[in-house]
């Protein structure tokens, strides 16, 4: 008859608690942003913010314009 130690029985059961978890806390989700803009006119400060929000919407991957 053997004899298994408690540290040998608990050590695996602890490891694969311990992964699982991890696998489940990295699993976060980056919100994302909606801007839309109301303009009823055309003129340079409309199309100058416009090419602004833009360029910020490109170095940010989570931002939708529309």
């Amino acid at each position: 008859m053997r004899h298994y130690s408690t540290l040998s029985f608990r050590l695996p059961v602890l490891m694969t608690v311990l992964l699982a978890l991890l696998c489940l806390s990295c699993n976060r989700s980056e919100k994302q942003w909606h801007i839309g803009v109301s303009q009823c006119s055309e003129d340079i400060w409309r199309n100058k913010q416009n090419r602004e929000l833009t360029i910020g919407g490109y170095a940010n991957n989570n931002v939708y314009l529309g």
